[in-house]
């Protein structure tokens, strides 16, 4: 076999996850083909250690678990267990949301609509929302001036609205929820170093999306992250680079 990288993703994360990324999308790529192997959205595949050492014979298992957590704990790569049988505990591998849209080489053209038999929308995870929007958010973050705070409270305050108005008594707007979702933007641009502009312009796409807007009833939600282990932001974001792709 082939081992090959991408040398723009070698020069971000290192040859190693390059190498890595490189086989998980080809494999990606023959299974959303197949239409198989596709849950919550994302393609996966599933090997052993013991067997990924013999198809990467210069790493040892030890030296390819490493390199797999190092990869998880960096977003590129998100773990699951789609095995039949519980006593199975073969992992599954899928190349994470916000490595996609990183780096489009990684989008998968034959990935079934996610309202196709195969591929189903994310589930609401309720307990996640309902933590995030009754949290303590009651002040602005340690390194956000004042006057980027009051940017995104006016933001997050506007975007409650506008929601209110499409779907009415689902929708709150509260003081606590306002600055939840404040909070959350504060995070995706400051701390995630999404640029303004792509936080913008991915809300108000899920905003009035058919399916995304109804999952999206405050900002609070964004950072969290959901079954699939992917934060609801970073799932918005494939979604929307899946969309744009295809209609190419």
């Amino acid at each position: 076999m082939h081992h090959g990288f991408d040398v723009e993703v070698a020069r971000a994360y290192g040859v190693e996850a390059a190498i890595i990324l490189n086989c998980f999308h080809f494999w990606a790529q023959k299974n959303a083909a197949n239409k198989k192997h596709i849950h919550d959205g994302l393609v996966w595949t599933y090997n052993s250690r013991k067997a990924l050492a013999e198809i990467f014979p210069y790493w040892n298992e030890n030296k390819i678990r490493r390199i797999l957590e190092k990869m998880e704990k960096e977003g590129l790569i998100v773990t699951g267990n789609y095995n039949p049988s519980g006593y199975d505990r073969t992992k599954w591998y899928a190349i994470s949301a916000q490595c996609i849209c990183q780096f489009s080489q990684f989008h998968l053209a034959d990935l079934p609509n996610r309202f196709g038999k195969n591929a189903q929308p994310i589930p609401v995870n309720n307990t996640v929302n309902n933590t995030v929007d009754s949290g303590n958010a009651s002040a602005k973050p340690g390194a956000c001036s004042s006057e980027e705070w009051e940017e995104y409270l006016a933001y997050s305050e506007g975007f409650l609205k506008k929601q209110q108005d499409m779907w009415g008594k689902l929708v709150e707007v509260t003081d606590v929820k306002i600055k939840s979702g404040a909070r959350a933007i504060d995070n995706l641009i400051r701390v995630k170093a999404f640029p303004r502009k792509t936080v913008h312009e991915t809300i108000e796409w899920a905003r009035v999306h058919e399916f995304w807007s109804l999952q999206l009833r405050s900002l609070g939600s964004l950072t969290k992250k959901g079954k699939n282990g992917e934060t609801k932001f970073a799932n918005i974001l494939a979604a929307r680079a899946r969309e744009i792709h295809n209609a190419r």
